[in-house]
Parts: structure tokens; C-alpha cells; sequence
């Protein structure tokens, strides 16, 4: 992968726009897990 080249996850921002934010803090926790595993650089959570 190229070193200049940054990935963000917003998988809980945008789904949250779907579903008013209601997330389980387990799932939360296991796409956080994930995103850390595969190596994304940036997690968005907020509103």
C-alpha cells in the first residue's frame, strides 16, 4: 500500500444516520477491532 495514501472507516457515523445511533457498544468495539486489524488509519464515530 502506498504510504501517502490514508483509509478511513465511517461505517458507525454513517450507519448512525440510519438507525439514530443505536449501536450496541460490543459492535462498536468489534468494527473498531476490525478496522485496527486490516490496518484502516482513521475511525469515525461521531454525530
Amino acid at each position: 500500500m502506498k504510504k501517502d495514501v490514508k483509509v478511513l472507516d465511517c461505517t458507525i457515523r454513517d450507519g448512525g444516520l440510519i438507525n439514530n445511533y443505536h449501536f450496541s457498544d460490543e459492535f462498536v468495539k468489534k468494527v473498531y477491532e476490525t478496522c485496527v486489524k486490516v490496518g484502516v488509519d482513521y475511525f469515525e464515530i461521531g454525530k
